[in-house]
Parts: C-alpha cells; structure tokens; sequence
C-alpha cells in the first residue's frame, strides 16, 4: 500500500534545529539535557545519553511524515551500539510530531517502504533528484505538542 504525500500549505520555515532542541528539552522529551550532534555528518541531530533524535522543519504540511530508509536503518544500528532509543521529530509551524521509532519497530508498524525520486539533500545546493527508499509514518503513531502559546524565548 503508498499512502498518499500530499501538501495542503505552505508557510515559511521559522524554526532552526537548535530551536527544536531547546523546545524538546523544555517539555522535556525524555528527560531533556539534549545537545546538538557534534558530528554534522552524524545521521541524527541531536541526543542525550537515553536517545538520538533526527529534526525535520518542513515548511509545507503533509497527510503523512516520510522517513528515509537510510538514516532509519543507521539510527537503530547507533541506538543497538549505544543502548538508546531513536526518535524522529518533524517540525511544521508552532507544532512538533514526535515518533519513537524504536517503539513502532516493537509493535511490528508497517512502514510501507518504496523508492520514490526525492531531492539529494534539502540543506544544500544539490537539488537535483535521487531515487531514495523511503517509508511513511502516521501522525496518529504520534505524540503531538503544539507550543503556539508558549513563550517567544524557551
């Protein structure tokens, strides 16, 4: 089965990844104290000693998350080596989905992986299209936290 990736806004990106980090050890995810990956080559963002998190600002909003089948499979092999769990964290406007991979791994979830032409990386220049494996994550799996009313300075 493809679930369907449709857009339904846009809206412009306001959060950087070290806002996300500071808003994730405000509520605190997991008991908080997460810093940001020293390795900007690392497959995730940012972590602590119990979790790794990969953050996601999207700047359209999407039925359904899609999760690279590459870092999904190197951020488990990090969390076996290291003993903690993997959470995926997608940012759009003043709300935060936040999935915990291991978890949906445990309860068997079906992440319907297919390869679909995506761009090779949204941080840089290279927007030229790949064909990448890519799965999809429901925003019912989801622990949802919308920080709208929240301070301006976390």
């Amino acid at each position: 089965m493809i679930i369907p990736f449709t857009r339904s806004t846009e809206v412009k990106m306001a959060y950087s990844e070290k806002d996300i980090i500071d808003i994730i050890n405000y509520i605190p995810l997991r008991n908080g104290n997460f810093i940001k990956s020293k390795d900007p080559y690392q497959h995730y963002d940012a972590e602590n000693l119990e979790d790794i998190v990969e953050i996601k600002i999207r700047s359209k909003k999407y039925d359904y998350q899609i999760i690279e089948r590459y870092k999904y499979l190197r951020n488990l092999e990090e969390c076996k080596k290291s003993n903690r769990e993997f959470w995926y964290v997608v940012n759009y406007e003043n709300y935060l989905s936040c999935w915990n991979i291991n978890d949906l791994n445990d309860t068997g979830y079906k992440f319907n992986w297919h390869v679909r032409d995506l761009v090779k990386t949204s941080e840089f220049e290279d927007q030229e299209p790949i064909p990448k494996i890519v799965g999809y994550l429901d925003p019912r799996r989801a622990a949802h936290i919308n920080f709208k009313s929240w301070p301006k300075k976390i």
